[in-house]
């Protein structure tokens, strides 16, 4: 007898199926995981010119800081410099010349560090891990949030006296204080004493003039040249060095 059907699969035609399936899911996983890869990529590249593009302005704004610390620097060492002559001359009883005014004027001419936070103040909005280069990102912290606030907690004490003195001390004893000739390159204060004898033997006057000095003193060598200049010297050198390597 003749079999007019057979029943049952091609177990041939079977494995192929399974075959092509499989090799679809292949595909389809591939896909999906290059276009991970090329996602993962494209934010890696974005998040490596965000922090390329932020070093640059925060190297701009240290540099400018360094300038202004070198012009500050400058300053109160001409402070202490004439206030250790206007010293020398109480102490030498030495009478009154118009040098005085002079020495007076550059003694009491105080600065304040002009400074810019805008970069770092940025990074911590996007995240401070933004900065790949985590010995660079502690130093950029310690910078900002250590040494900026200790150097300035201190400025606000020595500006802060000053004031205390032009209420206190300078009122019964000068003419006026803050007097500029705003056209002159260094405007040349000057401060004019009512009477310089009686300031020779006024000992408020002269422990708040020694005290002032020691002051000075203390920021210049200490706050300025010692931390906040070779700190903000520094990381400009390791930013620089940072971003040579990313560009």
């Amino acid at each position: 007898m003749i079999r007019l059907y057979k029943s049952g699969r091609n177990p041939n035609k079977t494995g192929s199926y399974f075959k092509y399936a499989f090799g679809e899911i292949i595909l389809v996983v591939a896909g999906i995981l290059i276009a991970l890869q090329i996602n993962n990529w494209n934010e890696s590249r974005i998040r490596s010119n965000e922090e390329l593009e932020l070093l640059k302005s925060m190297l701009a704004e240290l540099v400018s800081d360094q300038s202004d610390i070198a012009y500050n620097t400058t300053v109160i060492d001409k402070s202490i410099y004439n206030g250790k002559l206007l010293i020398d001359m109480i102490q030498r009883d030495l009478p009154y010349t118009d040098s005085v005014d002079i020495y007076l004027g550059r003694l009491f001419s105080p600065v304040k560090f002009r400074h810019s936070t805008s970069a770092f103040e940025t990074l911590k909005s996007k995240g401070i891990e933004l900065i790949s280069n985590s010995a660079l990102r502690s130093q950029i912290i310690d910078n900002y949030d250590a040494g900026y606030n200790f150097f300035l907690e201190n400025e606000t004490v020595q500006l802060e006296e000053f004031e205390r003195a032009t209420r206190e001390i300078f009122c019964n004893r000068f003419e006026a204080g803050y007097v500029f000739d705003l056209n002159a390159p260094d405007y040349n204060p000057t401060l004019t004493p009512l009477n310089f004898e009686e300031l020779k033997s006024d000992q408020a006057f002269k422990y708040f003039l020694k005290t002032y000095v020691n002051r000075l003193r203390v920021m210049l060598l200490f706050h300025y040249q010692s931390n906040l200049q070779p700190g903000v010297n520094d990381l400009i050198e390791q930013i620089q060095n940072e971003i040579d390597k990313k560009d």
